[in-house]
This record gives C-alpha cells, structure tokens and sequence, in this order.
C-alpha cells in the first residue's frame, strides 16, 4: 500500500515538472551481456565542467515518503515499519555488493549504479537540465539504484569498473550487467581502457543477458521518458529461475556460476541525500 501510494504521488510530482511533451520510450531490448558491450559507443571522457548540483533531485512527496525511503521498502528482506512521515525503523536488507545483511536503515546507501560524475564524464555533460534530473531520480529501471553498505557505496564513489568492483566475487556479473544496462539505457559512452575492461571481466559471465529500455530524447526537447509505476508483466529477472534477492536470502540459496543475487520485482527507486547517506 505504501509503495502503490508513494509511485501515484512520484507520478503526480513528475506531472507537474515544466517539461515538454513527454518523449516515448524506445521498446525493451535484451542483449547477451557479450553483445551488450559491444553495443557501447566509446568516446573519451572529460570532467570538465562537472558539478554535482547540476543533478537535481526532487524533493519529498506530500506523505512523507521520499525516494530513499521507496527504494528501501521495495528492497527489504524483511520490511521495516513506517512510521509519521515515513521514518523507516527495523527490518533487514542484503547489500548485494558485498553480501551483508544490515539491520535497520541507517547502515545503508543509495547507489547510483552508473555514478553522477561517471554519467557526467560519458555524455551526461551535454544533457538539458531537465534530462539529468531525470537520470538523478530514474524510477523507469530496477538497476539504476540500489541499496548497499555505506562502506562499499563509498568506497566505489565515482569509480568505473576498470577501478572498481564489488567485493563479492558472485555479485560481479550481475553488477558488470547492470552498469552495462544503465549505459545502454541512457546512451551513455564508455571510453577505450572501460571497454577493454568490460570486454575482458564479461568474458567469464556465461548466459548473462542485459535488459533495458533507451531513455529517448527527441530533438527540440527537453522532456525524457519517465515511469514510477511498479512495471507489469511477467516477474523480471536475470536469473534461471527467476527468484527475487529476498527470496534467496531468506532461503539461504546462492546462485551456481556467473549469475548472482537478484533484486526483487518491479523495484523502482530515486535518490535522495538522507541523515549523512553519500550519493554518486
């Protein structure tokens, strides 16, 4: 109920932005994960001109429940109580970067799987205002944002995977998907010594395929395709068989070879700076 309360209110907020018409979404795609790299355009990167307040990021909803609050409820393990305007207490999430299982909210970052200034450095830099907002707040995609340890979303800050990888091995394929994913999404551009590396780390992920859906931006406009509705359809997964990441931890299960936790169903989320949380 929350969740359904808080994606009517996103909608309703997003409505009200001074964008154009909002531009159509290009039809899901699925890739190998071995052919999704390729599909990568490269070009150098450059952080001239970055600025972290050159994506911004939409205030709280009238009831309270801002976007971190969301992707927390969504991710839970065991869901936390939510209390007058939505202060989350209690309940267990896994941090699939490192595999940890936290207790209560306050241990815990949201990620942007692709970082701001990473985004920034690969085409962001000549986006309108109004589409890196959009990127900051993507509710259209489960892997934009995540759930993790302060410590590990701290320690990768800004870092691509040439630099940076999740601690546990397990979760590499399904994180090197992801990142891939969200490029896609955004057409994003890698540049030479990312590619190399991607190349060369997704060569062990066997039957690791990447979904996404392109983020449009027609010529003339500002407006980007946006959704916060939880997705319809059948349960989204990249795993064989499809099972949720709660699912498996309260199962004690861990998935056999390449592939690795997976999140649970129409998970959607934003991000939002909160008591101390760091943001990339």
């Amino acid at each position: 109920m929350v969740k359904t309360t808080v994606h009517a209110l996103v909608a309703a907020a997003l409505a009200l932005l001074p964008l154009a018409t909002a531009a159509p979404a290009h039809a899901a795609e699925t890739l190998s994960l071995h052919d999704a790299v390729e599909a990568l355009p490269q070009a150098a990167e450059s952080r001239d001109g970055y600025e972290r307040t050159k994506f911004k990021h939409f205030d709280e909803d009238k009831d309270g429940c801002n976007t971190r609050a969301e992707v927390l409820i969504a991710e839970a393990i065991t869901p936390p109580t939510v209390g007058p305007r939505c202060k989350l207490t209690g309940g267990t999430w896994l941090s699939y970067y490192d595999d940890k299982v936290v207790d209560g909210p306050s241990g815990l970052d949201i990620d942007h799987m692709v970082p701001l200034a990473e985004a920034w450095d690969s085409g962001a830099s000549q986006w309108t205002a109004a589409r890196r907002q959009a990127y900051a707040n993507d509710l259209g995609a489960e892997r934009s944002l995540v759930a993790v340890t302060a410590k590990t979303n701290r320690s990768k800050a800004d870092q691509d995977p040439a630099e940076w990888l999740p601690p546990a091995t397990d979760a590499r394929c399904t994180y090197l998907s992801d990142w891939v994913g969200t490029k896609l999404r955004w057409s994003l551009t890698v540049d030479r010594r990312e590619s190399d590396t991607l190349r060369n780390l997704t060569a062990s992920c066997q039957n690791t395929d990447v979904e996404y859906e392109r983020v449009q931006q027609p010529a003339g406009s500002c407006a980007v395709h946006r959704r916060c509705q939880t997705p319809s359809g059948p349960p989204h997964s990249r795993m064989s068989p499809p099972r949720s990441r709660a699912e498996l931890a309260v199962a004690g299960d861990r998935v056999e070879g390449a592939a690795s936790w997976a999140r649970p169903t129409g998970w959607s989320g934003g991000a939002w700076p909160w008591k101390g949380a760091q943001w990339w």
